[in-house]
């Protein structure tokens, strides 16, 4: 099919009126349109979000705006101290 729309492309242009030539053009943006949309849904739906946001969050950086503050947690709570010290805050 890509095959004889480039022959067609290169040698039979010519023998078409100008608006035909118009038309053939538009079918061709229209049919690429349609296969890029259904390959964006179709990677769209083979990525697991759910495992993609899992690595992200294990992955993502300490932020380091946080290093220079101090957070205090009264009372103790060791998940809490640990959650506040995992995204980079110092912990009192």
């Amino acid at each position: 099919m890509v095959g004889s729309a480039l022959a067609l492309r290169r040698f039979g242009v010519t023998r078409f009126r100008q608006d035909t030539t118009h038309a053939i053009s538009e079918i061709w943006e229209v049919l690429a349109l349609s296969c890029n949309s259904l390959l964006f849904l179709l990677v769209g739906l083979s990525v697991s979000v759910g495992a993609l946001f899992d690595r992200l969050r294990k992955e993502y950086p300490r932020r380091r705006e946080f290093f220079n503050t101090c957070a205090v947690v009264d009372p103790p709570n060791s998940a809490m101290q640990g959650m506040l010290s995992g995204i980079g805050f110092t912990v009192a």
